[in-house]
């Protein structure tokens, strides 16, 4: 089900809500590492500034919402929900059961023997 829309997309909106997406990523990457303590006093921090970027994203994401949407007389909401869920939720909801598959397939008798992981979780996984 897509809804009609006749408005461009901005290009360098799209660049931007990328740029954001990758300085999420870079914070996962290198969160807890030395990496990250060598870089936050440098520029280079703006690279991995993942909580900002995204609150960025988000805004971002709701203003191109707001752009492809609000002046359509056609709109409706309930088409518009509908798309969305099918859109964002069964990928999201199928990605949970792969990770939850995962997990279970893991040996969890094993103790964790990376100093990364064994400084983050204190308690073990129930």
């Amino acid at each position: 089900m897509q809804i009609k829309n006749d408005k461009p997309r901005i290009v360098t909106l799209d660049s931007l809500r990328g740029i954001a997406a990758l300085c999420v990523v870079l914070g996962h990457l290198t969160g807890g590492t030395p990496l990250a303590d060598a870089i936050y006093p440098t520029p280079l921090h703006l690279l991995r500034t993942g909580h900002e970027a995204v609150i960025f994203f988000f805004m971002l994401s709701g203003y191109v919402l707001v752009y492809q949407y609000g002046s359509d007389e056609n709109f409706k909401y309930g088409k518009f929900l509908v798309s969305r869920f099918f859109r964002l939720y069964i990928p999201y909801i199928a990605a949970v059961f792969f990770g939850l598959l995962l997990f279970n397939l893991c040996d969890h008798s094993a103790a964790p023997t990376s100093l990364f992981i064994s400084q983050l979780w204190h308690t073990p996984v129930n």
